[in-house]
Order: structure tokens, then C-alpha cells, then sequence
């Protein structure tokens, strides 16, 4: 990416990579909100995050970041909250205050759910990208908490047991669930900032080859997220033709062959 000096940026600009769980987030409660935003995709298989022209907009180097009258913020779900309260309509937050509760719980755990859950299975299955030895130094550079997670992944003391991974989706989404058991969201009043945090990590998942079947409720739910007109036309027509199976394939292959670490 060319550099950029966020401060010059007017309006929404938000860095993105459509198949990124947490930028699929920021993506849907924009289109929830009928915003006008310019959209720059980070190519995250090419290290694009890695660069100094993205470090100045983000400096934790991970997608998504949003400016917004250029000022630069990052954590998709800090992102979900700030875009509630400053564009409150249409609004995506319940007024009953025990269920506007229930959501800020739910977005708290939609925000550790990405370190915790999701990334722990992908690495463990042989998926998650590992940096080249330039990116490395990168990281040792500028991001020294990354740099120690790649090092203890590559030893073997983080994210490389796929049963302990599986067993927190399992809790995860077994809650998820029965939530939706008798109803059409995670909130009975209705579609709220809760539905959009949880969805992209069951998209993701499911693409990545996690089985979703035993969640049959959480299924029929997903589908519904997806039946949205921001699904539709915001998510949607930025993903691949292609079968899962065979994006599976792509990642694995790269990883394995692409000269990481």
C-alpha cells in the first residue's frame, strides 16, 4: 500500500481483508448503517500488514483499522461500539437495559474469542499463516508481543493441541446454540451488535473446515445472518467462487511451501 498519513483521511476508511473474521464484523455494521465508506483491502497472505505505510495507521499491524476523520482505531469489536454510539440509527443496540446488558457481555467475549477460540483451532490445523524470516524480524521490531507468540507456537507451547481448541468452540458455540434455540437472534428483542460480532466466526470456521453440524440451531441462524441485505452486499460478493475445500487446500499449501519462517 502506498503510505498515508491517516490525519489527511475525511470520512470512513476502513483496512480490511473480506475474509477476516473481525473485519467481516466492521464490514456488516457499516452496511447495517448504510455508511459510506472507502474500502482498502490488506493483502494478509503477501504480509501487506506488515509494512511501515500500514504500521502508521495501525500499529499492531492486524486488520481490520478504521479512520474516521482521520483518526486511526483498531479491535474490531472497540470499532463495533464506537460506530453504535456515533451513528446511533438505525440502531443495533436492545433498549431494554438487562438485554443491552447481555449484549455488552456477549461483545466482551465476541472480543476475546478470536486469541482464545478461533486462531488456537486454525494454527492447530495446520491453516494459520507463520511468518517468513523478514516478517519475523518485523514483528521483533515493532510488534515484540507477536514475535514471542510465533516463536512459542513454532515450539510448541501455544495454539498446537486441535482437541483443547476444539473443546472452547465446542463451549462457544453450544451457548450460541441454545440461544437461538426458540428464537431468530442471540437477543430476543432482535439483530443486534451481538449477532454481528459472533456470525464472521462461524463463517470463518466453517470455511476453514470446523464442523458446524452438531449446532444445528447455530446454523439456521448463520443463515439468516447471511440472508441480510448487508450480508448480501457487502460480505458476499467479496468472497471467492471457489469451493472451501479448496481455499483449505490453498492456505495449508502455503503454509507449508511459502518459505515461513
Amino acid at each position: 500500500m502506498k503510505p498515508v498519513d491517516p490525519k489527511s483521511l475525511d470520512g470512513l476508511h476502513l483496512y480490511m481483508h473480506p475474509y477476516s473474521n473481525c473485519a467481516q464484523r466492521v464490514m456488516l455494521v457499516l452496511a447495517e448503517k448504510g455508511l459510506s465508506v472507502q474500502m482498502h483491502e490488506i493483502g494478509l497472505m503477501s504480509g501487506e500488514q506488515l509494512s511501515d505505510a500500514y504500521r502508521a495507521i495501525n500499529p499492531d499491524c492486524d486488520v481490520p483499522a478504521l479512520v474516521h476523520n482521520g483518526v486511526p482505531m483498531h479491535d474490531s469489536v472497540t470499532i463495533l461500539r464506537y460506530l453504535e454510539k456515533t451513528f446511533p440509527e438505525p440502531s443495533l443496540t436492545p433498549n431494554d437495559p438487562e438485554e443491552h446488558q447481555e449484549m455488552e457481555r456477549l461483545l466482551d467475549e465476541a472480543s476475546t474469542s478470536h486469541m482464545g477460540g478461533l486462531v488456537p483451532w486454525v494454527y492447530a490445523s495446520g491453516i494459520g499463516r507463520l511468518p517468513t524470516p523478514k516478517q519475523r524480524e518485523f514483528y521483533e521490531k515493532y510488534i515484540p508481543h507477536r514475535a514471542k507468540f510465533f516463536a512459542d507456537r513454532r515450539a510448541g507451547k501455544v495454539d498446537c493441541d486441535k482437541r483443547a481448541a476444539q473443546a472452547v468452540l465446542h463451549d462457544q458455540f453450544s451457548t450460541l446454540d441454545a440461544m437461538v434455540a426458540k428464537r431468530d437472534w442471540l437477543l430476543a428483542s432482535g439483530f443486534s451488535l451481538a449477532d454481528i460480532a459472533w456470525a464472521p466466526n462461524a463463517n470463518v470456521l466453517e470455511i476453514l473446515g470446523f464442523d458446524l453440524k452438531p449446532y444445528p440451531n447455530l446454523l439456521g441462524w448463520l443463515e439468516r445472518v447471511k440472508a441480510r441485505p448487508s450480508w448480501q452486499t457487502t460480505l458476499k460478493p467479496r468472497m471467492l467462487p471457489i469451493p472451501s475445500w479448496f481455499i483449505r487446500l490453498v492456505a495449508k499449501t502455503y503454509r507449508k511451501f511459502g518459505n515461513r519462517y
